[in-house]
């Protein structure tokens, strides 16, 4: 037997055998809504991989120095802190670079360590190091 009605189709042949309803008014709904959870998830995944695919700005090393006037000289005393790379730091005053004497102590690598002086061709204390990597004053 079959029964018909504007919406549903309703199939049964004997009472012993399940009925079997076919309806398609929901379908738009859930296609809907995995198509919106799908997306959401999609951009959700762009968006983490563009943040986390960003670089930090490099480290600004901390190193505790010394200024000591020398004469035509000034001396700056590495006196703790982490060893930095001498090429990577520009040593200023008033907005024009001071060259680096050739007495310096600076070791074969270029590396600025822990009692090691940098000799300095100028006459003044006030100077600003400046660690050219992260564009960073070193205080």
């Amino acid at each position: 037997m079959l029964l018909k009605n504007s919406t549903d189709t309703i199939s049964t042949t004997s009472p012993s055998r399940s009925c079997i309803r076919t309806s398609e008014h929901a379908v738009s709904d859930v296609v809907g809504t995995i198509l919106m959870v799908t997306i959401t998830v999609i951009m959700a995944s762009l968006i983490s991989m563009s943040v986390f695919a960003i670089n930090p700005p490099p480290d600004v090393p901390q190193i505790n120095y010394n200024v000591q006037n020398n004469g035509s000289l000034v001396d700056l005393v590495h006196m703790g802190g982490e060893p930095v790379e001498v090429s990577d730091l520009r040593f200023i005053h008033e907005g024009q670079e001071i060259n680096i004497s050739n007495i310096s102590q600076i070791n074969e690598t270029g590396t600025w360590r822990i009692g090691t002086v940098i000799s300095l061709d100028a006459d003044t204390t006030r100077i600003v190091i400046v660690h050219i990597p992260s564009q960073e004053l070193i205080r």
